[in-house]
């Protein structure tokens, strides 16, 4: 067993900013030797991440997505299975960002809570059932969701959803397991990305925690994701990994 993907099939959602989780795990993949999609509801964002990284010999392709509609989900797996022949990994990183700072529940904006939802959670499950159906057809597969390790403190709406996130990662490693489909989860910790730190109010607890430890930067999570997807991690299902520098320890 290794931690290679090469010769697999991949896609990545919420790829499309340079710098980002999602633009980074599909680096990681590629260079890992897979053949990439690259999917952000940004059409441009993806192409632009596309674009540099086929510039340094990698084997990627873009597409527009947006995982909140089913129709868009599908043409998603179908353009992946045309471009690349088939799909072996897919890995579930697009999200809604919203506050993360502790909010009042009782006047949360109904649309608002709504419009998380239907992203984090309910846009995840879509990838995640069109892509089994494939997988299950062609002799299984690997489906990586991204959760945060904002779900074990559940003080917001995009917590709640990402908590969520871990429960369906449970339910359908338990239905795919016959199908040879390994469904887990990474929690990333305080992330430096372009939306990590601004999303945290000054002032806040969380942003205070932020600032004292050391906090991470995409690559840090490229080994759990490139466990994941390889054959090294044929034997673990419904799993969530936090990958957060011990954050969730010192808690």
């Amino acid at each position: 067993m290794e931690l290679s993907v090469k010769g697999k099939r991949a896609i990545v959602t919420g790829a499309g900013i340079a710098g980002a989780i999602g633009a980074s795990f599909a680096e990681a993949l590629a260079r890992a030797g897979a053949s990439v999609v690259v999917a952000d509801i940004r059409a441009e964002g993806a192409q632009a991440v596309a674009d540099s990284l086929a510039a340094q010999g990698l084997k990627v392709v873009a597409t527009r997505v947006d995982i909140s509609d089913p129709a868009s989900v599908q043409a998603l797996m179908d353009f992946a299975v045309e471009r690349l022949g088939g799909l072996d990994i897919i890995v579930n990183n697009a999200a809604l960002m919203a506050e993360l700072s502790r909010v009042d529940i009782i006047d949360y904006p109904l649309e608002e809570w709504r419009r998380v939802f239907d992203v984090n959670l309910t846009g995840t499950m879509l990838c995640c059932t069109a892509a089994a159906r494939h997988m299950r057809a062609h002799g299984g597969g690997k489906i990586i969701n991204i959760a945060s390790g904002g779900a074990f403190e559940l003080t917001t709406p995009y917590s709640i959803s990402k908590r969520g996130v871990v429960s369906l990662t449970v339910l359908l490693a338990n239905q795919l397991e016959k199908e040879n489909i390994q469904v887990n989860a990474i929690a990333p910790g305080a992330t430096e990305t372009p939306a990590g730190l601004s999303m945290l109010p000054i002032g806040s607890a969380a942003r205070d925690r932020f600032v004292r430890s050391r906090s991470g930067t995409p690559a840090d999570m490229h080994g759990a994701l490139l466990l994941l997807a390889s054959s090294a991690g044929d034997w673990m299902s419904g799993q969530t990994l936090n990958v957060d520098g011990g954050w969730i320890k010192r808690s």
